[in-house]
């Protein structure tokens, strides 16, 4: 009985693998696909309205949570964020300072993150509270969070991190 056995499944597994055979030509390759980079991510955040800034001496402020910002990014990568408050037209990078317009006074953006979470700053240069920066744009804000991998640091060590252009071309980043 233990033969039998033994030659039907001897049997049964010849006819499953001769049984199949490939059925005509390879079909032609198909078109490379975009290039991506999943050790660098990016994503965006919109203020469009005024009541969603909230005061505290000295700046107005926003935070949005973000599960990009890991502690692999935190611990060797980096973090870079920018700015837009002309529709995503032109991107600024954070933190800087720019005149306001009114002689001595300037404003001034920054940033920081703890765990998953990143807030947005924004203040005036004699620490009064001026205007939120909904209002004083007159336009929405947008911020783009850039976060690069170590690897990826290390891979492409001259490119200007500071240059959100730079950095789509780099590591192909979708606007």
């Amino acid at each position: 009985m233990k033969k039998i056995k033994i030659i039907l499944l001897a049997f049964v597994t010849t006819a499953l693998f001769a049984g199949c055979s490939k059925d005509g030509a390879t079909g032609p390759q198909g078109p490379q696909g975009a290039a991506g980079n999943a050790n660098v991510q990016s994503g965006n955040f919109n203020v469009t309205s005024s009541t969603q800034w909230t005061y505290s001496v000295p700046y107005w402020y926003v935070s949005f949570s973000d599960p990009q910002l890991t502690s692999n990014i935190g611990t060797g990568g980096a973090v870079e964020v920018f700015v837009s408050v002309d529709g995503g037209t032109s991107w600024g990078a954070m933190p800087n300072a720019q005149p306001s317009g009114t002689a001595g006074l300037n404003v001034m953006w920054a940033y920081g993150y703890v765990g998953s979470n990143v807030t947005f700053e924004f203040s005036y240069s004699d620490g009064a509270q001026h205007n939120d920066p909904n209002t004083y744009y007159a336009a929405s804000c947008q911020f783009r969070v850039v976060c690069i991998a170590p690897s990826q640091l290390k891979a492409h060590p001259n490119v200007n991190l500071e240059d959100y252009n730079a950095l789509r071309t780099t590591f192909n980043l979708k606007n």
